[in-house]
């Protein structure tokens, strides 16, 4: 029986395959986490009874092809589950509201919510309390984005997922990487996931998980 994916800290998750793609790299890896189907496919080209892009030749070419598919409705006036939203330019990357309809739509447990925020502007300790809060909320199945960038502009986004412990994972599509979230290290302005330096957006899911209230 398939099963779904597993991230760990020091063992490698899937890489985006081009620039602009973090954002749906991040995506298909939150819905391999929760649905060992497209993960099959995805490996071995299985279509396991579900509708993937047709058949290609390789892992790399059919995680490619889903990640297309992601990018076209995150970006698109027809955004994930068929809702109309404002369309977003690839050239710059992921809407943080087609991120998030993504997430509902195919990224997360059945009817959990997602909304986002801007935290480029809070101090050290307003972003700390959010990045604890957002810990709170996240959970198996409901796991967040964070978009970082320059001083000046958001620039890439990453996966987060919780640690077993009351903290966070952070999956950088960049390289694969997943580790700790340091967040003093973004409090700080410190260079660190995807070399960027600057905390932007948090995309995260709405009220915390059943088995924590």
């Amino acid at each position: 029986m398939a099963e779904p994916l597993r991230l760990r800290p020091g063992r490698p998750g899937p890489v985006q395959q081009d620039v602009n793609d973090c954002g749906p790299t991040a995506l298909a890896t939150a819905r391999m986490l929760r649905d060992p189907e497209l993960l099959q496919w995805i490996r071995t080209g299985e279509f396991a009874g579900r509708a993937f892009p047709a058949e290609l030749g390789s892992s790399a070419a059919r995680f490619a092809a889903y990640v297309e598919l992601v990018h076209a409705r995150t970006n698109g006036a027809v955004g994930p589950g068929g809702r109309l939203q404002v369309p977003w330019p690839r050239a710059l990357g992921t809407s943080p509201w087609g991120f998030c309809r993504e997430l509902e739509a195919r990224g997360s447990a059945p009817e959990s919510r997602y909304r986002w925020v801007v935290v480029r502007w809070c101090g050290p300790d307003v972003l700390r309390a959010r990045l604890r809060q957002l810990a709170s909320h996240v959970g198996e199945g409901r796991p967040a984005g964070l978009y970082v960038g320059s001083r000046w502009l958001p620039r890439h986004v990453a996966l987060l997922v919780p640690d077993g412990q009351g903290g966070l994972l952070v999956h950088d599509p960049a390289d694969g990487t997943v580790r700790a979230l340091e967040v003093t290290e973004l409090a700080d302005h410190r260079p660190g996931i995807g070399g960027w330096t600057h905390a932007w957006m948090i995309a995260g899911p709405v009220g915390a998980p059943l088995a924590n209230r």
